[in-house]
């Protein structure tokens, strides 16, 4: 039976609030949270 990678990540709550908070505050782009974090559009 062949075995493959989840496509998604799972970040913990807080790591979510927290890049969603740098973003709002203006902190950085969403592009560059992208880049920074290695997250992905939903």
């Amino acid at each position: 039976m062949a075995e493959f990678k989840r496509a998604q990540r799972d970040y913990p709550l807080s790591f979510k609030i927290a890049v969603v908070e740098q973003v709002e505050k203006g902190e950085m782009t969403y592009k560059q949270a992208q880049l920074r974090y290695g997250v992905r559009p939903f």
